[in-house]
C-alpha cells in the first residue's frame, strides 16, 4: 500500500512506470506523477455497467481525478466520468478511467476514489487541459 503526502492509500499500479499506458495515466518514467494535482471543485458522476454515483470533486490533474464519496465503485472498475464544472456554460466533460484506488477512514468505511484516466482521445485531452487552466493552478504536489 502506497501512502501519498495528502494521507490517501493506495495499492500499488499494476502499470508498469514507464510503460505507454502508466505515461498516459500521469505516472512518469520513475513511477511519480507526471503532471501537478490542482484543487478542483465540481460534481461528478461515475457510472460503469454496475453503478451509478454521484461525489464531489477535490483535485485534478491530466492524469485523473479525485472523488469523494461514501459509495466509489470497486477498485479496478473501468468507469465514465462527467466532469460538470459550470452548469450553465457547457455540457459535462466525459471520460473513461479505472478506479485506481479507494479512500477509507480508519474504520474502513469509503471516503472516495482516485480515478486513473484512460482512452484519452484529443478532444477529451484538449477539454481536460481548459478545465485544469481555467483553475487556479496553484499545484497540491510536485514531483520531479
Amino acid at each position: 500500500m502506497n501512502h501519498d503526502p495528502m494521507g490517501t492509500q493506495s495499492q500499488a499500479s499494476e502499470e508498469t512506470p514507464g510503460s505507454e499506458s502508466a505515461v498516459h495515466q500521469g505516472v512518469g518514467r520513475t513511477g511519480r506523477r507526471a503532471t501537478p494535482r490542482v484543487a478542483f471543485e465540481a460534481l461528478v458522476s461515475l457510472s460503469s455497467e454496475t453503478c451509478f454515483v454521484t461525489g464531489d470533486a477535490e483535485n485534478i490533474s491530466q492524469g485523473g481525478i479525485y472523488v469523494a464519496t461514501l459509495s466509489p465503485p470497486p477498485e479496478g472498475e473501468i468507469v465514465t466520468v462527467r466532469i460538470r464544472v459550470d452548469e450553465d456554460s457547457c455540457p459535462p466533460l466525459p471520460v473513461t478511467g479505472r478506479v485506481a484506488w479507494v479512500r477509507r477512514d480508519e474504520l474502513g468505511e469509503a471516503l472516495g476514489c482516485g480515478i486513473s484516466f484512460t482512452d484519452v482521445d484529443g478532444v477529451t485531452e484538449a477539454g481536460l487541459h481548459a478545465m485544469i487552466d481555467r483553475v487556479d493552478r496553484e499545484p497540491l504536489m510536485w514531483e520531479f
